[in-house]
């Protein structure tokens, strides 16, 4: 009986959304819904904030990787996966992406930095090939 009272609870946990054990439903909305909007509460502006800061602390790392940012948030992967793509539409990799190459586009704009090379090391990518096809 015990065994399978922790069986059905671990699966009612398993189901939950990260979003919906902070915020009910009526306070977020999916972005990919048919109105396309988003109401973020002030403790995912803040959320939002506290993943940038970390990304941008760590811009420069050739070892910033999704699984890295999960842990500096204190979140599982999986979680941070669903929690991003509902707050923002986007994987944690491509909001990572879009985060680094506004930043090397500001350093070229502003001209910090002089050359692709430079660009992509400020940004934590090594391979020039690798920035130069995707910015």
């Amino acid at each position: 009986m015990r065994q399978q009272f922790k069986q059905e609870a671990l699966l009612e946990i398993e189901e939950q959304n990260p979003a919906e054990i902070l915020h009910p439903k009526s306070e977020i909305e999916h972005p990919l819904s048919k109105n396309e909007t988003t109401q973020l509460s002030s403790e995912n502006i803040e959320w939002l904030a506290d993943l940038e800061k970390t990304i941008q602390q760590h811009m420069g790392d050739y070892n910033l990787s999704v699984d890295f940012i999960a842990d500096d948030m204190h979140i599982s992967r999986a979680q941070f996966y669903r929690y991003l793509q509902l707050l923002t539409g986007l994987t944690p990799l491509q909001y990572l992406q879009e985060i680094r190459f506004n930043h090397a586009r500001q350093l070229l704009e502003q001209r910090r930095v002089n050359s692709a090379k430079s660009a992509a090391a400020a940004i934590g990518i090594q391979k020039v090939l690798y920035f130069s096809e995707q910015f």
